[in-house]
């Protein structure tokens, strides 16, 4: 008699399937010598910067490149340099060997020399070149400090309306004006007004400058370059015609 028919139909054929699973089962075969496949990691994407609080003042959008282009430069206090120990081409340099104190700007040897009555110690010197910082940009110093003096920064970027009062110039003002200002400006190239920086754009010596193209050295000179939103922002102005708007 087939044992099968002593079960339901039902039953016999869920046995039936069981055998023949359990028949399949075996081992995998592992050929000598191979190795399994190295799957990359999924790269995370980075979290992108907040966008910009217009009441705080970012050290790498700010700060940074303001102290780069006005006290980081070779003779004052860049690496190579370091008049007096002091070096602020960095976050921690500037922490460190500028005696920042977070909170207290009063208190903080970077804020006390730009706003130094003496013409003696006041920086920048008088004669050196380089012009002393404005109204603006030592109030941008003082709040960043009282702000906590944090090495942060944020996406700023905003080409809805370029204009070269409040787009182009504070960018050259923050980041070049300090090397290319004075009686002797780097490379000849002075960009301290509408006229020489529109010159600059219209021969092409700017964007090519911005972007190290064209045979010429990526600027801000040893320091990092402007990022693409600034650059951006400039490209915008000259394919408008370098409004002085």
């Amino acid at each position: 008699m087939n044992l099968l028919n002593l079960f339901k139909p039902e039953v016999a054929a869920l046995l039936l399937m069981a055998a023949v699973i359990t028949a399949c089962q075996h081992e995998p075969f592992i050929p000598d010598g191979w190795v399994p496949p190295i799957v990359p990691p999924v790269d995370t994407p980075s979290q992108p910067l907040d966008p910009c609080d217009p009441d705080s003042v970012y050290f790498t959008n700010t700060i940074l490149p303001l102290l780069n282009s006005s006290c980081a430069i070779p003779g004052c206090h860049d690496a190579g340099t370091a008049e007096e120990g002091v070096i602020l081409s960095s976050y921690s340099q500037i922490i460190n060997t500028g005696e920042i104190e977070p909170g207290n700007p009063s208190d903080s040897e970077v804020f006390k020399v730009i706003t130094e009555d003496d013409p003696d110690k006041i920086m920048p010197p008088p004669g050196s070149g380089v012009p002393p910082l404005t109204p603006d940009q030592i109030m941008d110093i003082f709040t960043w400090i009282q702000q906590g003096a944090l090495n942060n920064g944020c996406d700023g970027c905003d080409t809805t309306a370029v204009a070269f009062s409040s787009s182009v110039f504070p960018l050259i003002q923050t980041n070049c004006t300090g090397c290319h200002s004075g009686p002797s400006p780097q490379g000849g190239l002075s960009l301290t007004n509408y006229a020489q920086i529109s010159a600059s754009a219209n021969s092409g010596i700017l964007m090519n400058s911005l972007n190290g193209t064209g045979g010429t050295v990526p600027m801000p000179f040893n320091q990092p370059t402007l990022s693409d939103c600034a650059k951006r922002t400039v490209q915008i102005w000259i394919e408008d015609g370098t409004p002085n708007n």
